[in-house]
């Protein structure tokens, strides 16, 4: 869905159909499989998913100098837990 059109929401209800048509579905479903997904795609830094409050999910595509400031924060994060 998204990944066809980075600049378009994958709205909850079309996800709902799309992943779970004829299956019982629960908000927990969809919560853990975004989850997950967001832990698959930690290899790729200019990845990230975000959440659309009241709508639904976006693959936001990262500038690259949006990917140097998201790994910078994350290798300054990874020091302070190993201090």
């Amino acid at each position: 869905m998204v990944l066809k059109d980075p600049e378009r929401y994958a709205y909850y209800e079309e996800m709902r159909v799309v992943l779970w048509e004829g299956m019982v579905f629960s908000q927990d479903n969809m919560t853990q499989m975004i989850s997950r997904a967001r832990k698959n795609i930690r290899i790729f830094p200019e990845l990230e998913i975000k959440n659309i409050p009241g709508t639904g999910y976006q693959l936001y595509i990262r500038t690259e100098e949006e990917v140097k400031e998201f790994l910078a924060k994350q290798t300054k994060n990874e020091e302070k837990e190993s201090a």
